[in-house]
């Protein structure tokens, strides 16, 4: 099983936590390491594993630095990386 967890924390930075063996234990994730700071009294507005035959993950929140805008945090390749929608 593997379970991965996004949320964002009291600071407003989004966070990762994951695990693979069980779900009583989750270790720090490395998009926690990026520090994305999130709009006040916004959240995570979807994580999405994929596509079929790849292996991404893609994190959508409003970002405090655009915050009229839907910012994506994706990991693939094995690199963390941000962007912003119009």
């Amino acid at each position: 099983m593997h379970i991965r967890i996004y949320f964002v924390n009291q600071s407003n930075i989004l966070r990762e936590k994951w695990s693979i063996t069980t779900p009583t234990t989750f270790l720090e994730g490395e998009l926690s390491l990026k520090k994305y700071q999130v709009q006040i009294n916004s959240g995570v507005l979807y994580a999405l594993v994929g596509p079929p035959g790849g292996w991404s993950l893609r994190v959508g929140y409003q970002a405090a630095r655009a915050p009229n805008a839907i910012t994506e945090a994706s990991h693939i390749e094995g690199v963390w990386d941000e962007r912003a929608f119009a």
